[in-house]
């Protein structure tokens, strides 16, 4: 009988209830709210990274010499300061031309910023363009930007859950003026 007893006590005795339940949940909450944040993140990066691409090509696309170029690669590394581009970013600026009047084209200068390699291919004889992962604009001259990046989410280091990633983003322009574009020296 005294058994029974404590044992409906024990059944309506709520005081450690809302702790349990909140314990259960509190997991489930940090990991929600760490995705959203890296998230966020991601897709802010992901934003400024499109900036850069853009905003290089735009700078490229109206330069005639190296020099300049530099600068441009440079103003890329400003542009990102907030993400550390300058050590985790890097830009590849390349000038292309159209073969004739086929659809091929091929790579006439390029200029990289420290750790930048393009994800272009090209035939090293003739400098045709063999294969790239984005689809290149047909026009007798054009710019590829490539901007790309090793994006580490914040907590990875204490969770792992979330990897990381290499990012990739491509701004196109046509350069503005008359000629040929070719800003490099000859080779």
């Amino acid at each position: 009988m005294m058994h029974l007893k404590k044992i409906n006590q024990f059944k309506e005795d709520s005081k450690g209830a809302s702790m349990v339940e909140f314990a259960l949940i509190l997991p489930l909450l940090v990991t929600v709210s760490l995705g959203i944040y890296e998230t966020t993140n991601y897709i802010m990066l992901s934003t400024k990274l499109n900036e850069i691409a853009t905003g290089v090509a735009n700078w490229v696309s109206g330069q005639t010499n190296v020099a300049t170029i530099t600068d441009c690669l440079i103003g890329a590394n400003l542009m990102g300061t907030d993400y550390g581009f300058s050590t985790k970013g890097a830009v590849v600026v390349s000038g292309f031309e159209q073969i004739g009047s086929t659809s091929n084209q091929k790579l006439v200068w390029r200029q990289a910023s420290a750790g930048g390699a393009s994800s272009i291919t090209t035939d090293s004889a003739t400098g045709q363009v063999v294969s790239a992962p984005f689809s290149l604009a047909l026009d007798p001259q054009m710019i590829v930007v490539e901007v790309t990046y090793n994006y580490q989410p914040t907590f990875s280091y204490f969770i792992g859950i979330f990897p990381s990633v290499k990012l990739l983003k491509v701004a196109q322009a046509v350069p503005r003026g008359f000629g040929s574009f070719n800003p490099l020296p000859p080779v």
